[in-house]
């Protein structure tokens, strides 16, 4: 993974696991999809990419339970390889 996407796929995780801690749904549920616009767009087809992809999807799903999004996004977190 290029170092500037895994540091905006880190900065967008980080920005919705924030958000939909504090019930900010809207806010989340749109940084996600931007989040998901990087997975598709900049990301080489394979596992990764659909792992961060689905990840994205449950995560707005799971909106409006803040916690629970949350988790999901943590878990895309540690999916990012060490920068």
């Amino acid at each position: 993974m290029p170092a500037d996407v895994r540091a905006t796929l880190a900065q967008l995780f980080e920005e919705a696991r924030v958000a939909a801690k504090s019930g900010e749904t809207a806010l989340a549920a749109s940084v996600l999809e931007s989040a998901e616009t990087v997975v598709e767009t900049k990301l080489p087809a394979g596992q990764r990419r659909e792992r961060l992809r689905f990840g994205c999807r449950q995560a707005r799903e799971a909106l409006p339970a803040g916690e629970l999004a949350a988790a999901y996004v943590s878990a895309m977190e540690r999916r990012l390889p060490c920068g």
